[in-house]
């Protein structure tokens, strides 16, 4: 059964570490197991830095 589009609002995140791009990950292959498309909403630069070392921007 999938669940839609899942929808990760990180506006209001400056920083984000392994733990949350870990959970990102896991976020991320869950989605994919479940017929689900992931969407990440970033507007800090920091933030769209991290996620585009492990190739997770999605704009």
């Amino acid at each position: 059964m999938a669940l839609g589009t899942i929808i990760v609002d990180l506006c209001e995140a400056t920083f984000l570490g392994t733990a949350g791009l870990r959970a990102l990950v896991r976020a991320e292959r869950h989605a994919s197991r479940t017929g689900s498309k992931p969407c990440q909403v970033s507007g800090n630069t920091a933030v769209k830095r991290s996620l585009a070392v492990l190739d997770m921007l999605r704009e």
